[in-house]
């Protein structure tokens, strides 16, 4: 049991609460902060921190924790500056893994490679073999080689936002990746969760609001961090990515919502958040809101009377104005004084 000293240790409690050592006990819960040592932890070791500033840890307030474990795991092309760049990438992450059948990586952006656009599925069939999908750098939207495209039920292939380019938009992206997840194995899920919590632990996160639900059969992947949650450094609070109250319910949970089956139109990125006033480079677009007002209504009223905490991915204005109205709904059926209901993204 350590007493740390010579630092900045700010408790973010009170305005200007600063101390300069601080007291651990054996389970790496603070005993005690101040400036005077009390003679009690007098015998304890000492470690100097250099006048080190420490501050508590942070909390990430939306993530998809597993989503961002897999890709932790695999490979991520957002540091290329070229397409012959993010090949070699693809390439060497599939030659160091032959038994992988589908290969997902994460960071298409057209902004910072020299090419000036996006990757499409031509490219795409240079860069690897085997089915390939790389999801876009604004977690909205991915694109795919042939092999890929030809791996997709028609539930995919026949969606409006199934391109032939090769990209998937709105809720044909959605169910592409289901299918692409239901693929991996529960061991590399289990892998990929202790790697994604060590990256988190680097940058200093102890808090992560979880976003889980994206296809795994039986919904494995919300049942697998439930399970394995305590295993890992951080707190968790987990969000059941899902319009189905019963569900969550079942698993005696506290929350639903977030993106995926959430979301409520797209993004800026994609050109598809949905707009009350068309987009100012095309005057025939206003976006995309994947549902009616009386879908979400029903949803968080349904929601709102079980007693879960509900979020929701609105992104442009006009899907703003359906989230809100439908919280506004929710709660005059049933007024609840502590809700907490969340509106994710909200750009506009």
């Amino acid at each position: 049991m350590p007493v740390f000293e010579n630092a900045r240790f700010i408790t973010c409690e009170a305005e200007g609460e600063v101390f300069s050592k601080m007291a651990a006990g054996a389970d790496g819960r603070i005993l005690w902060l101040g400036d005077d040592l009390p003679a009690e932890y007098a015998s304890m070791p000492r470690i100097d921190l250099g006048g080190a500033v420490a501050v508590p840890a942070f909390g990430d307030t939306h993530m998809h924790f597993e989503s961002f474990s897999t890709f932790e795991n695999t490979f991520n092309i957002s540091d290329a500056h070229s397409f012959d760049e993010a090949a070699a990438i693809v390439r060497t992450y599939a030659e160091a893994h032959p038994r992988e059948k589908l290969l997902i990586g994460f960071g298409a952006c057209g902004h910072l490679v020299r090419e000036g656009r996006l990757p499409n599925r031509e490219d795409l069939d240079r860069w690897a073999a085997r089915p390939l999908i790389i999801v876009k750098y604004d977690g909205h939207a991915a694109v795919c080689n042939s092999a890929m495209m030809s791996f997709f039920s028609s539930k995919v292939t026949d969606d409006p936002g199934f391109h032939a380019d090769g990209w998937l938009y709105q809720s044909a992206f959605y169910n592409g990746v289901n299918e692409v997840t239901a693929k991996l194995s529960p061991l590399s899920i289990v892998g990929g969760l202790s790697k994604g919590a060590a990256a988190l632990t680097a940058a200093g996160i102890g808090l992560v609001h979880a976003v889980e639900g994206v296809g795994y059969p039986r919904d494995m992947d919300v049942d697998m961090l439930r399970m394995l949650e305590g295993g890992l450094p951080q707190t968790f609070r987990i969000f059941f990515q899902t319009m189905d109250v019963s569900k969550v319910l079942k698993r005696r949970m506290k929350r639903i919502g977030c993106c995926f089956e959430l979301a409520l139109d797209g993004c800026f990125g994609s050109e598809d958040a949905a707009l009350l006033a068309p987009y100012t480079n095309n005057p025939d677009n206003r976006g995309v809101l994947n549902y009616t007002q009386e879908q979400v209504n029903a949803f968080a009223i349904a929601a709102n009377r079980a007693g879960l905490q509900i979020t929701m991915h609105a992104i442009g204005d006009a899907a703003v104005e359906q989230c809100i109205t439908a919280y506004a709904a929710a709660l005059a059926d049933l007024p609840r004084p502590d809700h907490r209901h969340i509106m994710i993204h909200c750009c506009m």
